[in-house]
């Protein structure tokens, strides 16, 4: 239709194409997604203004083409047009997309010296830029410079600090926003919610359910599942059951998360249940579906489920991604099926990273394969992936079992040294139990008292069987002496203090 008419204008007369005219083609073009048409009109007007510019600068952003409006951008300033709000808007709203900090705090330098006072629509775009790109440290800024009842601006800022490795930050520019009687919007909540998840504080989660509730919120598939979401990641099951059993409107996303909940914490048998009534209420499986019922099967041991999810992906011919993979190779490992676990991760299509390699050398190393743990942690290292703390777990592990005390302390230094990780509680347990089964009673005692956390029930339950094992009734009463101190309600103490 657009092209009919612009077609009955050139047909009536060239008179009539005038800037007007021509700015309103450029906009039609550019809003029906045919960016060389819109081009190609621009190119004819003879006095092009700031009016001109700005609409193809928006119309190629709104496109896609980000470098072709900050092209635009470059050329009004060679050629004498002024710039005003509108254009700096929707250049630093490129910038974003292109995520070009540097080009982005470029323009926001000239946009200081041209005389512009911004307005809030234009400290939205700058705040959104630099909150999307990270530096949120200019971000708050901006953020503190504007009005507090601009509700976008919140949301901005809660959206970057849930997304960062700061969540707690996001939380607390909720409670600040509330305090400051500023009425959330269903951004605000959804992005509060997943900073919840990320942090796993079910109080703060109830409390912004508890306020929905208080405020009449209407019911909303994507808040509700948030909700299940938030609730589930809490470890919160019934809630989350409660919030997916009472929503008037499902979508896949809510299946996945309330799936993801019982596989995550270890009811997989209901992850199965729900996964029976998906498709008789409309719902296909997708890839995330299935890749929460394979960690689903690891938490049942159950292989045939496994390979059942497994057998699902390739007959509906779904693109695996690389947590797929991953998912895959641990669900066959940790079921025991080492060899179908080897076929998986030799046949992987993506670049394999430290969890393929660790769900490899994991699933060996709780099924007897100690010999073929130690290498592939070796092989991991020359396919030049990084080990990280789970790795050191498994290869401490076995060399624990094995006896390998040597090679065992070998693998604790060369975490910190080679790879400069922190070793925690479980690694020290792990070499703690290296020195028992050694009988190196004495190293072990030393290594207790100076290792930076408390030995753990896991630490103080080797070692008592280490005094157990090579008779020194001497150290093993003093330690679970010790063991009753710390740990008072374990009764394992008691008995293997008792069996010295």
């Amino acid at each position: 239709h657009g092209r009919r008419v612009h077609s009955h204008i050139a047909s009536v007369g060239k008179s009539l194409l005038g800037p007007c005219l021509q700015n309103a083609l450029v906009q039609m073009y550019g809003k029906c997604r045919s960016m060389k048409e819109a081009l190609a009109v621009f190119s004819t007007i003879a006095r092009k203004n700031t009016y001109s510019y700005n609409i193809l600068i928006s119309a190629a952003a709104r496109n896609g083409l980000y470098r072709e409006a900050l092209n635009a951008f470059e050329r009004m300033k060679r050629e004498g047009i002024p710039r005003d709000k509108f254009t700096y808007a929707d250049v630093i709203t490129a910038c974003c997309s292109l995520k070009d900090l540097a080009r982005g705090r470029a323009v926001h330098a000239g946009l200081l010296v041209s005389g512009i006072q911004p307005d809030d629509f234009l400290r939205v775009a700058l705040l959104n830029m630099y909150a999307k790109l990270g530096s949120l440290g200019e971000a708050t800024r901006i953020f503190h410079s504007m009005p507090t009842d601009n509700v976008v601006a919140w949301n901005v800022m809660i959206a970057a600090f849930s997304q960062s490795d700061r969540p707690s930050l996001a939380l607390e520019f909720y409670w600040k926003m509330l305090a400051g009687g500023t009425r959330p919007d269903f951004c605000t909540l959804i992005s509060t919610l997943s900073a919840v998840s990320c942090l796993r504080l079910l109080s703060h989660g109830r409390a912004i359910h508890d306020s929905i509730q208080a405020h009449g919120y209407c019911s909303d598939v994507i808040l509700d599942t948030a909700l299940v979401d938030m609730y589930g990641k809490c470890g919160s099951l019934d809630d989350a059951r409660m919030v997916f059993d009472k929503m008037p409107e499902r979508d896949i996303v809510t299946w996945n998360a309330m799936i993801a909940a019982y596989s995550q914490h270890g009811q997989g048998d209901k992850a199965f249940e729900l996964y029976a009534e998906m498709e008789p209420q409309g719902f296909k499986p997708e890839l995330v579906t299935l890749v929460n019922l394979l960690t689903a099967s690891c938490c049942l041991g159950d292989l045939s489920r496994g390979k059942a999810m497994h057998s699902r992906i390739i007959d509906d011919k779904l693109e695996l991604t690389l947590v797929a993979e991953n998912a895959i190779v641990n669900m066959y490992a940790k079921c025991g099926s080492l060899a179908q676990a080897k076929l998986a991760f030799d046949g992987m299509i993506h670049p394999r990273d430290v969890i393929s390699w660790n769900a490899i050398i994991a699933g060996n190393a709780e099924n007897g394969g100690t010999e073929t743990s130690l290498q592939l942690a070796k092989d991991m290292v020359l396919d030049g992936v990084a080990p990280d703390a789970t790795t050191f777990t498994c290869v401490l592990l076995c060399c624990s079992h094995g006896g390998r005390l040597e090679q065992g302390r070998s693998y604790f230094l060369s975490m910190v040294s080679d790879f400069q990780l922190s070793p925690s509680s479980a690694h020290y347990q792990s070499l703690i139990d290296l020195l028992g089964r050694a009988g190196r009673l004495e190293e072990a005692e030393e290594l207790m008292s100076v290792m930076p956390y408390q030995p753990g029930v896991a630490g103080v339950r080797a070692y008592l069987g280490a005094c157990r094992t090579h008779f020194d009734e001497e150290r093993g009463s003093s330690a679970g002496e010790l063991a009753w101190e710390m740990y008072p309600d374990d009764p394992s103490s008691y008995v293997l203090t008792s069996n010295i």
